[in-house]
């Protein structure tokens, strides 16, 4: 997420450098050097953090791949807190002056009394700005790809293992096959689409591959074809693919693929692919379209003429992606989670596959735990199903996996892949999105938040941009409604006039952007068993959970952002607050709703970068 930190950074620090220059004094030059250097990196940077989350490198490279995006993210970090410390300095010294002696100081903070403070600011600034130019250097040695992505898929195995599945793996399939099978081998006989839509996880491939394979597919179509989309969508790749399957599909007479196919610009491969469809009866399956400009474009490649059937099928994550290739003439599936029995069956064909698919008495409630965990997601379940079918069947073992759920989706192998799999959407979106995504890591599980306080938290802490004669909320609900047709985030609560009331996001999806967040320093959760607040020297979001105690006795803040409080019941002292309070100067979210409190703590009044209080 070293992308979303230093947009974040360039987009603060714009208005700084363009509006309040003599506030900056002699460190204006700098503060505009780092961001020269920062925005420079920024063309490297999302190549970066995808090849970081690539379990499957392993060499040194790759290693010094992760090493980089954590100092671009330190950087970015530190050059935010050095820039808020002295805004506050000059906002703190302004306010004890008041009136036109207040205007009267700021323009001369850097003299009389104040040289101290500004040879101090000076000083981290260049420290900051020479290391900064330093990470940029080092960037060459990685052959990052500006601005594109990597060619690597990093979810290219699970994707293809889906079109293998077991039967014995595949529950629940039987109504949504049947109604795709209805659409595609009925209907007009003219070009239609149909889109099958969920988060990652749902079943959409192995759903589609049953369907692809039926004998009523076989018998109603001339030709198919079926193309994995990856998120770096390539036409002439796309195109090359389809004609090297399907013109080998004819036989009487045989339809050899052109010698030259490989030097063919996209137009003329455009055109060959249509030619050879033309007056016949067609099935296309595109898996896992990222964006509505792979219709958009090749959509001419597919003839639309009456008296013979042509089928599109896309799978897509997206809704708006889904809805907008269907709009002309085709249908939309929303694939749904498991009912409760189905998951439960699923489970345990995965995880007493040698016993029969019977689970054992005394293992009947911790599997049941296990099932609601998953919330109806099939690679959840195959995947956590998989990783209890090599354990020993004893209370104490699997008791011990479902408390360390989050450890195993960074140590077993069926959870690292699930995990993958989530982190291809958090990938794909913009920079501007990933730090309200991860915001939800804030929250307890199973936690429903409402959709306005997200959007005063985001805009609380900077995520959100302002746009020409658009209000901030307004930006931040776009940002909103973006995650939702992502299938990110679960729609929890709505009116009566159809609009989203509150959001959830799903359990493991959680998990996955818990390990996340504390990959990104976003996120330090403590809790009473927790150790986690040691192991995170510079903490910049807190999440308490039912105790306060470890906080409390800590005065290491000065970097903290933002703090919330779950379930703490304890009363607090006036004295703990303040011990607490006094060194938070960069506060800007302060959530402490429900944690009993003796009185209202004055030192509140002194966080002069608050945005957002709940008491």
């Amino acid at each position: 997420m070293a992308d979303a930190a230093v947009n974040l950074l360039i987009h603060m620090l714009k208005p700084i450098i363009e509006k309040e220059a003599k506030l900056l004094g002699g460190v204006h030059g700098e503060v505009e050097k780092i961001q020269r250097e920062l925005q420079s990196m920024t063309a490297f940077l999302k190549d970066a953090d995808r090849r970081k989350d690539d379990d499957n490198n392993n060499d040194d490279d790759d290693h010094g791949v992760k090493a980089w995006v954590s100092q671009v993210r330190d950087a970015a970090h530190d050059t935010q807190d050095v820039i808020e410390e002295y805004m506050f300095h000059l906002a703190r010294r302004s306010r004890s002056g008041g009136g036109s002696r207040a205007i009267r100081f700021v323009l001369k903070s850097f003299r009389g009394n104040h040289l101290s403070t500004r040879h101090r600011i000076a000083s981290r600034v260049q420290s900051i700005q020479s290391r900064v130019h330093e990470i940029s250097s080092a960037a060459k040695r990685y052959n990052f790809d500006r601005e594109k992505q990597s060619t690597r898929e990093a979810g290219c195995e699970p994707r293809v293992a889906a079109l293998f599945v077991d039967e014995a793996d595949v529950v629940g399939i039987d109504a949504p096959r049947e109604a795709l099978l209805e659409w595609l081998t009925k209907g007009e006989p003219r070009r239609a689409v149909v889109a099958v839509v969920a988060m990652a996880g749902m079943g959409k491939t192995t759903l589609l591959k049953k369907v692809y394979d039926h004998d009523k597919v076989k018998k109603s179509f001339d030709y198919v074809a079926w193309f994995t989309v990856s998120q770096n969508f390539n036409m002439g790749e796309v195109l090359r693919s389809l004609i090297g399957d399907l013109f080998p599909q004819k036989k009487y007479p045989p339809h050899p693929v052109p010698d030259n196919l490989g030097s063919m610009k996209d137009p003329q491969l455009m055109e060959t692919l249509k030619a050879f469809l033309l007056n016949t009866s067609y099935l296309v399956v595109l898996d896992d379209v990222w964006d509505l400009g792979v219709w958009e474009r090749m959509q001419y490649a597919f003839p639309d003429g009456e008296n013979r059937r042509g089928r599109l099928v896309f799978t897509t994550r997206k809704i708006d992606v889904a809805r907008a290739c269907t709009e002309a003439s085709g249908h939309v599936y929303e694939l749904q989670p498991l009912r409760p029995e189905e998951a439960w069956e699923l489970f345990c064909r995965r995880a007493f596959r040698r016993k029969g698919g019977l689970c054992p008495d005394e293992l009947q409630e911790l599997s049941l735990n296990f099932v609601r965990r998953c919330g109806g997601l099939p690679l959840a379940i195959v995947a956590i199903g998989g990783l209890l079918a090599g354990k020993d069947k004893t209370m104490s073992e699997w008791d011990k996996v479902y408390r360390g759920l989050g450890w195993h989706l960074e140590m077993q192998h069926h959870l690292v892949e699930m995990k993958r799999i989530f982190l291809l959407s958090y990938n794909d979106l913009p920079y501007k999105h990933k730090s309200c995504f991860l915001y939800f890591s804030l929250f307890p599980e199973d936690c429903s938040i409402k959709c306005i306080k997200l959007v005063r938290l985001w805009i609380a802490e900077g995520f959100v941009e302002s746009k020409h004669n658009v209000t901030l909320e307004e930006v931040a609900n776009e940002y909103l409604d973006d995650l939702i047709k992502r299938s990110l985030i679960q729609v929890a609560d709505i009116s009566s006039y159809g609009k989203v009331i509150s959001c959830r996001i799903h359990d493991l999806v959680r998990e996955v952007i818990l390990s996340k967040a504390r990959d990104e320093n976003f996120t330090t959760f403590v809790g009473i068993d927790s150790g986690e607040l040691y192991n995170m020297p510079r903490p910049r979001r807190l999440s308490v959970h039912q105790s306060f105690d470890l906080v409390s006795q800590e005065s290491g803040f000065t970097h903290l952002r933002s703090l919330f409080t779950f379930g703490v019941t304890a009363a607090f002292t006036t004295y703990s607050l303040h011990r607490f309070f006094s060194g938070c100067r960069l506060l800007k979210v302060l959530d402490l709703d429900g944690m009993p409190i003796e009185k209202f703590p004055i030192e509140i009044t002194s966080l002069l970068h608050l945005r957002y209080l709940s008491l």
